[in-house]
C-alpha cells in the first residue's frame, strides 16, 4: 500500500499544478514533460503516492503518460495501485512498457483486491498477460486469476477483456511471433493530436451565476471600465463552472453538496471528492447516495462514517442497520476485521440474518484455531491416486463431530461420499452416521437423501462391471474372429502356392507334349509315354490340391459360424442393454415378472394428450415435488414418443393395457395407454406397493364391469 505520510516541496507543488492545467493530447503532454526530466525517479514515486491519497485520478493519468514519455520505471508496487483509481483507465497499461515479469505478481495482488471494480480487474488481468507473454513470465499464475474471473465477472466489457488474456495466455504457442500488444503502443502517437474541446456546464441547463453584459459595455463591478477590460476572463472563469443552480458555481455545490436538496450531486462528484465531505452536512437521501459511491469504489472506512450519521437521523436506524449488513459482508469478504467487529457493535441484535456472518467474523478472529481444520478439508478435496487408497479425512473428521456436533457430522458424511463413490464399504458405515446425527436432530434417520444416492451408486457401480464384462466378451470374441480370418488368409495363400506349383507343372507336361516331332518323316507317331514316377507325382499333387480346397471350405464355413455366432451374441448383449439392470428390485413382487417389454417400433405416430386419474392428482399432492416434476416429465416424455421412455415402460401381464414407467429407485408411475386411443396417468406409488396397487386396481375394475 502508498505510505500515508508522503511529504511534497514547494517545487513539486508547482509540478502537480502544471499536471493539472495539462490537457490529454499529444502537444501538451510533451510540453510538460519537460519540466519533469530533471526530477529524481524516487520523486516521482512521492509523486503518485501524492495523487493515490488526495484522490486526483485525472491528474495521477496525466503523470503515468509523461512517465512513459521521458523513460522513467517506476516500482511495480506502486504502479500496481494506480489501477484502482486512474483515469482513464486506458492510461494504465502505458508505464509497462518499461517493465518485465517482476510486475505481474504485484499487479495480480492488486486485480484481486476486493475494493477494485470488474472493468479494472479484467484491465489488470490483461495487462498482466501481455506482460507474462512478451517477458515469459509464470503463465498458471495469470490463467487462475483469469479464469476466477471469468467466473465471477458479469460486465460484458469486463469478461471481453478476460476473454482475451485467456486467449493470449493459451493459445499463443512458445518462439512464435507476438500479436500486437497494449504494453507496445507508443505513448505520444496514442494520444489524440488536439485537446478535447471545453464544454461550459453539462448535460443541464445552465444557470448562469453572472449577469449577461456586452464585451463593450461599462463592467457590473463599478469600476467604470469596459467590461472586456475589466471582469470579463474572471466572469468567463466562472461561467464555466456554471451549475444547475442559481447562484451556485458546480465548484460550490461539490464542496457543500447541502447548499442543495438533490442526492444527484453526490452521484456525480468523484469518490475522493466525497470522502473529504463531513457527513454531518448532507442530508439523508445524500448520505445514502454517498454510501452507494464509496462502498462500490471499496472506500468501506468513509462509506461507515455514512452509514452512522444515517442511523443517528430521526426514524433511519432501521434503514441504516440494513445496510450495515452489505457493508459487514463486504468488510469481511475484504479481510478488514476490525472494521467488521465495528459494524457489528453497530447493529442491533433484533437483526438476525447477520447471525451466520457473526459467526464468520468469530472464526476469522480466531483463525488460529481453524487452520487444521482447514488443512484437512483440503486434503479431502484435492487427494492424489495414492492418497484416495487411504483414510479420506472427510471421513474421520464425520466420525470426530458424530457425538458433540451432529449436524457437522452429517455434513462432512455427506461430503465424504460424494468425493468418494467407489469406497462402498466406507460410505454404508457413513450411513449409519448420518442417521445417528439425524436421529440427534429429532428427524427421520432414513430420510437422508444420501440414502437414495449411496443406492444410486451401487446401480452405478453394477451396471459398470456389466458393461465391463459385455466389453470384455465382445473383446474376445473378435479375437476369435481375428485369429480365425488370420488362419483362412494363410490357408488361402498355401492353396493359391499349390495352384500355381500345379499350374506350372501342368504346362511343363503340355509343353513335353507338344513337343516337334523328328524332321525326317516316319511311319508312325509313338505315344508319349509317362513313367510310374511321373504319374505317382501328378497324382499326388492333384490330392494335396483337392485336400487344399477341402480345408478351405471348411475353415469359410467355420470362419461364416463364427460370424453368426458373434451377430448373435450382439444381438443379445443389445437386448440385455436395453432392459433395466435393476431386475432384484422388481423381484419382491409376488407373481410379477419384469414386466413386458413395449417395444419402440411400435409407437404410434398420433401424439395423444394425458389424461389425469384422481389418483393420480392426488398422489402429486403427497409426493416429492422432484419425484412428481419427473413423472410429468416422463408422461410428456412417453406422449412424444421418447424413444428412451419407451424402453423403461413395462406391461402388467394381469391388467390389460396398464403399463408401468420406472420413476426412479423407489417410485413407479402408472398409466393406461390404448394405441392412438387413449394415454391416462392412473397414479404414482412406491415401487413396494405396486402388488397392492395392482391386486386393487384388478378388483376395482372388475366390480366396474
Amino acid at each position: 500500500m502508498p505510505d500515508d505520510n508522503v511529504t511534497i516541496s514547494p517545487d513539486e507543488e508547482e509540478l502537480i499544478e502544471k499536471l493539472r492545467l495539462t490537457s490529454r493530447c499529444r502537444g501538451e503532454i510533451y510540453e510538460t514533460s519537460r519540466f519533469f526530466t530533471d526530477l529524481p525517479g524516487n520523486r516521482f514515486e512521492a509523486l503518485v503516492q501524492h495523487l493515490i491519497q488526495s484522490g486526483e485520478s485525472n491528474v495521477l493519468g496525466i503523470l503515468m503518460n509523461i512517465t512513459a514519455v521521458i523513460g522513467v520505471r517506476l516500482p511495480s508496487r506502486i504502479l500496481a495501485e494506480t489501477l484502482k483509481m486512474i483515469d482513464p483507465i486506458i492510461d494504465f497499461h502505458v508505464p509497462y512498457r518499461l517493465q518485465d515479469a517482476s510486475a505481474i505478481e504485484p499487479l495480480l495482488t492488486v486485480v484481486e483486491m476486493e475494493d477494485v471494480p470488474w472493468e479494472r480487474q479484467a484491465y489488470g488481468t490483461l495487462i498482466a498477460a501481455e506482460l507474462c507473454l512478451k517477458h515469459n513470465g509464470e503463465r498458471m499464475k495469470v490463467l487462475k486469476v483469469l479464469r476466477k474471473l471469468s467466473i465471477s465477472v458479469r460486465s460484458r466489457e469486463a469478461r471481453a477483456l478476460v476473454a482475451t488474456g485467456i486467449a493470449l495466455i493459451e493459445k499463443e504457442e512458445p518462439g512464435s511471433p507476438l500479436p500486437p500488444l497494449l504494453i507496445d503502443e507508443d505513448p505520444l502517437k496514442r494520444l489524440p493530436e488536439e485537446r478535447p474541446p471545453v464544454v461550459i456546464g453539462g448535460d443541464f441547463s445552465v444557470r448562469r451565476p453572472v449577469p449577461k453584459i456586452g464585451r463593450n459595455a461599462p463592467c457590473h463591478c463599478g469600476s467604470g471600465k469596459k467590461y472586456k477590460k475589466c471582469c470579463y476572463e474572471k466572469d468567463q472563469e466562472v461561467l464555466r463552472d456554471a451549475s444547475p443552480y442559481v447562484g451556485l458555481t458546480m465548484t460550490q455545490v461539490r464542496s457543500q453538496p447541502g447548499l442543495v436538496d438533490d442526492a444527484q450531486v453526490i452521484d456525480e462528484m468523484r469518490p475522493h471528492e466525497i470522502k473529504r465531505l463531513a457527513p454531518s452536512s448532507l442530508n439523508e437521501d445524500q448520505l445514502l447516495a454517498a454510501y452507494d459511491k464509496l462502498e462500490s469504489y471499496g472506500l468501506r472506512e468513509s462509506a461507515f462514517a455514512m452509514l452512522l450519521e444515517l442511523k443517528a437521523r430521526p426514524d433511519q436506524e432501521e434503514f441504516a442497520a440494513g445496510h450495515m449488513e452489505d457493508l459487514l459482508d463486504a468488510a469481511i469478504d475484504a479481510g478488514e476485521t476490525g472494521l467488521a467487529r465495528r459494524i457489528v457493535d453497530e447493529i442491533p441484535e433484533s437483526f438476525s440474518q447477520a447471525e451466520g456472518t457473526r459467526l464468520l467474523l468469530s472464526i476469522m478472529e480466531k483463525s488460529q484455531g481453524y487452520a487444521e481444520l482447514e488443512a484437512m478439508t483440503r486434503r479431502g478435496i484435492v487427494k492424489s491416486d495414492e492418497e484416495s487408497k487411504r483414510d479420506d479425512p472427510l471421513i474421520d473428521m464425520s466420525y470426530a463431530f458424530e457425538n458433540r456436533f451432529p449436524g457437522l457430522s452429517v455434513v462432512f458424511a455427506r461430503a465424504a461420499m460424494l468425493g468418494s463413490p467407489e469406497r462402498t464399504f466406507d460410505n454404508e458405515m457413513l450411513l449409519d452416521v448420518i442417521r445417528t446425527g439425524r436421529a440427534e436432530l429429532d428427524l427421520d434417520p432414513w430420510g437422508d437423501h444420501a440414502e437414495a444416492y449411496f443406492d444410486w451408486t451401487l446401480e452405478k457401480m453394477e451396471e459398470d462391471r456389466a458393461e465391463q464384462d459385455r466389453s470384455k466378451e465382445m473383446e474376445d470374441l473378435n479375437d476369435k474372429l481375428r485369429s480365425a480370418n488370420e488362419l483362412a488368409r494363410q490357408r488361402m495363400k498355401e492353396l493359391q502356392e499349390k495352384e500355381r506349383e500345379l499350374e506350372s507343372l501342368t504346362r511343363a507336361f503340355q509343353k513335353a507334349k507338344e513337343a516337334p516331332s523328328d524332321p525326317w518323316p516316319r511311319k508312325r507317331e509313338e505315344p508319349v509315354v509317362i513313367d510310374e514316377a511321373g504319374r505317382a507325382i501328378i497324382e499326388r499333387l492333384r490330392n494335396q490340391v483337392d485336400g487344399l480346397k477341402a480345408d478351405i471350405r471348411q475353415r469359410q464355413q467355420d470362419h461364416r459360424a463364427l460370424r453368426r455366432q458373434l451377430q448373435e451374441e450382439r444381438t443379445r448383449l443389445g437386448k440385455q442393454a436395453s432392459v433395466p439392470s435393476s431386475k432384484s428390485e422388481e423381484s419382491d413382487i409376488s407373481g410379477e415378472d419384469a414386466g413386458i417389454p413395449l417395444e419402440f417400433g411400435r409407437s404410434p405416430k398420433k401424439i395423444l394428450v394425458p389424461e389425469y386419474a384422481p389418483a393420480f392428482l392426488k398422489a402429486c399432492e403427497l409426493m416429492p415435488s422432484p419425484v412428481v416434476a419427473k413423472a410429468l416429465r416422463s408422461l410428456a416424455n412417453f406422449a412424444a414418443h421418447d424413444e428412451t421412455i419407451w424402453r423403461q415402460t413395462r406391461g402388467i401381464e394381469r391388467l390389460a393395457d396398464v403399463y408401468r414407467i420406472r420413476i426412479d429407485l423407489s417410485h413407479r408411475l402408472l398409466i393406461q395407454w390404448k394405441e392412438n386411443c387413449e394415454l391416462k396417468a392412473l397414479d404414482l406409488i412406491l415401487r413396494r406397493d405396486l402388488e397392492n396397487w395392482i391386486k386393487q386396481y384388478a378388483r376395482s375394475s372388475c366390480r366396474g364391469s
